[in-house]
């Protein structure tokens, strides 16, 4: 039997909707994004570099969400400051909204439970002063006045990658490294 079909929409949500439930009946699905500038119509195949084989390129679905958009920009920024209120944004959401977490849950399991993993002996990266501030912003932001758009904090500065160390190190401890390793993968 020849199943094969088009779908053709401008609306994200039908089109997220469709490919969430039929891409499965497919033996092979791939995603176009149609243009149009000064009257003329570009058809381009959605394409990004396979993580895993940087020779091969992957089909990929041009329709996401804000918190798959959130994990694209947590792994593009250079700024500390955008990457503490991405990761404090991921964090409220991830934790708090989708899995039910409160914040005290979450300081506990990480900041008493965990704490080796953060801090040795005399702390001197500082690791566990990280992960606390980290906790902190999430919280101040939840129950402080926020707009969501950005946590300003003039002393902000240090290093980018121990960030997303440190951030990496909160999924695994609450039991979510799964989580964090797919989402960067994907996003």
């Amino acid at each position: 039997m020849n199943n094969s079909g088009f779908i053709f929409t401008h609306n994200a949500f039908f089109q997220r909707d469709i490919t969430s439930l039929r891409t499965k009946e497919y033996q092979y699905v791939s995603f176009y994004l149609i243009t149009k500038h000064d009257n003329c119509s570009e058809i381009r195949l959605c394409e990004k570099i396979n993580p895993n084989c940087p020779t091969q390129k992957l089909n990929f679905n041009p329709v996401t969400n804000s918190y798959t958009a959130l994990w694209q920009e947590y792994k593009e920024t250079k700024s500390c400051l955008s990457l503490m209120n991405v990761i404090r944004r991921i964090l409220e959401y991830y934790f708090l909204q989708i899995c039910g977490y409160t914040g005290d849950d979450i300081r506990r399991r990480v900041l008493i439970d965990h704490r080796d993993e953060f801090a040795d002996k005399d702390d001197s990266t500082g690791q566990y002063q990280l992960v606390s501030s980290m906790l902190a912003h999430m919280s101040a932001a939840r129950f402080g006045i926020s707009d969501d758009l950005l946590f300003v904090d003039d002393n902000l500065d240090g290093n980018i990658d121990q960030y997303r160390k440190i951030f990496k190190l909160i999924f695994k401890c609450m039991g979510q490294e799964q989580h964090f390793n797919m989402m960067v993968d994907e996003a």
